[in-house]
């Protein structure tokens, strides 16, 4: 997942594929992209498809050995990217 600082979430899932033939053998990706928006609130983080409804998950911010923020919500932990 990647949580934008416009509000503002894309989760892409996707798998890698092989296809094989005559000319040889060819490795590529395919996969799905979902995007909705993000909000913290009351310490809360909630969730949106479309920005109207809102799922509160519980939420816990840490710090990694370097320092980066470690965000745990809904049992999983996202840190930052560059």
């Amino acid at each position: 997942m990647v949580f934008n600082g416009n509000g503002s979430v894309f989760r892409t899932s996707g798998a890698e594929t092989y296809n094989s033939g005559p000319a040889g053998s060819v490795a590529g990706q395919s996969g799905n992209r979902n995007q909705g928006r993000w909000k913290v609130d009351g310490g809360m983080l909630h969730l949106s498809q479309d920005g109207v409804s809102w799922a509160p998950q519980q939420l816990q911010v840490t710090q990694n050995s370097n320092g980066y923020p470690i965000i745990k919500s809904g049992g999983k932990e996202y840190m930052q990217c560059n």
